[in-house]
C-alpha cells in the first residue's frame, strides 16, 4: 500500500480536535470524593456511612446512575430547554437523596451546597491535566499548519476550566471549542462533529479527532469521515516506536480512517504518529 511521506501528511491533516475529560484532564480523585469533601461543609455524613472513602465511593455510584438517567431524559445538558445549572441541580439532588439525606436536610442546606459544588467544577482546583498534555500541545502549536480544537460532552463551564488549567492558550479559536451543552448535540451525534467542521471550514478528511471513548470519539468522528485516534491510558506505556504503541496493525503506517481504532497509551505517541500515518482515503494528493 502507498506509504505517505511526512511532508504530504503534514499538508493532509489540518485540524486536530481533542476530547476533554479523560483525554486532556480528569477530576482529581473522582467526582464522588470531591462531592463528599465539599458537602461536608454543609451537611453531616449520614450515620450509616462510617468511612469517608466508602461514602465517597457510594456517592460516585449514585452520581453515575443519576447522571445517566438525567442525560437520557434531557441530553446535552438540556440545551436549549434547561439551563446547565438547573440540569446539574437535579442530578446532584438525586445523588444526595440516594445516599441517605432526607428531604428536610436537603431543603435546608441544598441551595448553598449545590451552588458551591457547581462553581467548584468551573475552576482548576478539582481537575488535573495529564502529565504529557501541555508539552504535546506546545509542540503541536509550534506546527502552525495545525489548527487545534475541542469537542466535548460538557457544559459551558469548560471554557473556565481550560482557562484555569492554562490550556486555553492552545485553543485560541473559541469557535473550535465545541460543547454539547452549547450546541444541543452530544457525541457520538454527527451534528456535533459537523459543527466543528463548519467552524473550521475544512473537509472531514483533513481533520483528526483524538479521544478516549470508542463509541463517542472513534465511531462518532468516523461517521462523518474524520480520522481518529483513541487514547487508552490504562494500557502499558511502551518506549518502542510505532507501531508497537498501537493495536492497529503491524503496518509501518497505521491508518486512522479504519473502522478499527488506532489506540495509543498517551498523547506523546501522537507526535510520533503524525508523520507516519495514512490519511483518510477521501484526501486527494
Amino acid at each position: 500500500s502507498f506509504v505517505i511521506t511526512a511532508a504530504i501528511m503534514q499538508r493532509a491533516i489540518r485540524l486536530i480536535s481533542f476530547d476533554a475529560t479523560g483525554t486532556l484532564f480528569r477530576v482529581k480523585g473522582g467526582v464522588g470524593h470531591v462531592y463528599s469533601r465539599l458537602c461536608s461543609q454543609f451537611l453531616s455524613r449520614p450515620t450509616r456511612w462510617k468511612d469517608e472513602k466508602e461514602f465517597g465511593d457510594e456517592i460516585q455510584k449514585r452520581f453515575l446512575v443519576a447522571w445517566k438517567e438525567m442525560n437520557k431524559q434531557h441530553p446535552a445538558y438540556g440545551h436549549p430547554h434547561i439551563s446547565s445549572y438547573s440540569w446539574w441541580g437535579r442530578v446532584v439532588k438525586h445523588t444526595f437523596a440516594d445516599v441517605g439525606y432526607n428531604k428536610d436536610q436537603l431543603e435546608g442546606a441544598f441551595p448553598r451546597m449545590y451552588d458551591s459544588l457547581y462553581h467548584a467544577f468551573e475552576t482548576g482546583d478539582h481537575w488535573e491535566v495529564f502529565p504529557e498534555v501541555k508539552q504535546v500541545l506546545t509542540e503541536l502549536t509550534k506546527e502552525e499548519r495545525y489548527k487545534l480544537g475541542i469537542i466535548s460532552n460538557f457544559d459551558s463551564r469548560l471554557h473556565k476550566v481550560i482557562s484555569s488549567l492554562a490550556l486555553d492558550q492552545f485553543f485560541p479559536q473559541h469557535d473550535l471549542v465545541i460543547l454539547s451543552g452549547e450546541v444541543g448535540h452530544e457525541k457520538p451525534d454527527s451534528a456535533i462533529y459537523g459543527a466543528l467542521l463548519q467552524a473550521a471550514d475544512l473537509p472531514a478528511s483533513a481533520c483528526l479527532h483524538v479521544g478516549d471513548d470508542i463509541t463517542k470519539d472513534h465511531k462518532g468522528a468516523r461517521a462523518v469521515g474524520m480520522n481518529t485516534i483513541i487514547v487508552d491510558r490504562n494500557q502499558p506505556v511502551s518506549s518502542e516506536p510505532l507501531p508497537n504503541n498501537t493495536r492497529e496493525s503491524s503496518s509501518s503506517s497505521p491508518s486512522l480512517s479504519s473502522s478499527d481504532p488506532v489506540v495509543i497509551s498517551n498523547l506523546t505517541t501522537l507526535q510520533n504518529m503524525l508523520p507516519n500515518i495514512r490519511p483518510n482515503h477521501d484526501i486527494r494528493i
